[in-house]
């Protein structure tokens, strides 16, 4: 008898929860408007500090493709671009200041 009223107790629990209403469900799966866009890769979003390693890659220019390093008044130095502010920048935001520049 008693083993009946608590599969009748869970199974009434289980019944009620179910039937939550339909705003609440969706409401469940809403982002916040700062969450980052799944289908961009993550480094997209990485900000750039001092002291922070850049891997700058120029197609079909390895004497001018390297490693910089940026320094602690948050600038860079790449060749026929002379000097870049990067702190505070997304790596994405970087790659469109740097695509802008060589043209």
């Amino acid at each position: 008898m008693n083993r009946r009223v608590i599969i009748l107790l869970f199974a009434m629990i289980i019944a009620t929860t179910s039937c939550a209403t339909k705003e609440l469900r969706v409401q469940e799966f809403r982002v916040s408007a700062d969450t980052p866009n799944p289908a961009k890769p993550p480094e997209e979003f990485y900000v750039i500090g001092a002291g922070d390693s850049l891997a700058i890659n120029i197609w079909k220019e390895p004497t001018l493709s390297g490693s910089v390093k940026v320094r602690p008044d948050g600038y860079i130095t790449l060749p026929l671009v002379n000097e870049v502010q990067v702190i505070g920048l997304s790596t994405g935001d970087l790659r469109k200041l740097l695509a802008a520049a060589k043209g």
